[in-house]
């Protein structure tokens, strides 16, 4: 039995510059998919992976019936592309802004409780802030 990386790049190369989005591909009539294996949540994860692996692109600012559209590369014909990101990728510089956020945050939590330690007054708004009151 074929992989379904297998049969969406054969439907892939068969649709050209077209390309074509996970929906189109469960329905292709191209390429010979076995009944089982046509189903479009099937084939959106083999679209994920293929485009990991950057065997497969992502047209940007193309959509058919609210799917992104994909091509091979040698069908992109100088259209612009989503760049493949990885999650960790994508998110790097709200996890970078969050760090610096709980470190300000732990020195500021650190001061209020030294105040309190010494038994001196602590303004509210220090308070409130470091301790989320």
């Amino acid at each position: 039995m074929p992989t379904y990386s297998n049969l969406a790049l054969k439907a892939l190369d068969a649709a050209g510059t077209d390309g074509m989005t996970s929906e189109e591909l469960a329905y292709e009539k191209y390429v010979n998919i076995p009944e089982p294996m046509k189903k479009h949540q099937n084939y959106s994860g083999v679209f994920a992976t293929l485009r990991k692996e950057r065997k497969i692109v992502q047209l940007k600012d193309i959509q058919r019936h609210d799917h992104a559209v994909y091509v091979l590369p040698q069908y992109v014909s100088g259209r612009p592309i989503v760049p493949y990101k990885s999650n960790c990728d994508r998110h790097e510089e709200k996890i970078n802004a969050l760090t610096d956020e709980v470190s300000t945050l732990r020195a500021q939590r650190a001061a209020v409780k030294a105040l309190i330690k010494a038994g001196k007054p602590v303004p509210v708004t220090d308070l409130t802030t470091a301790l989320d009151l």
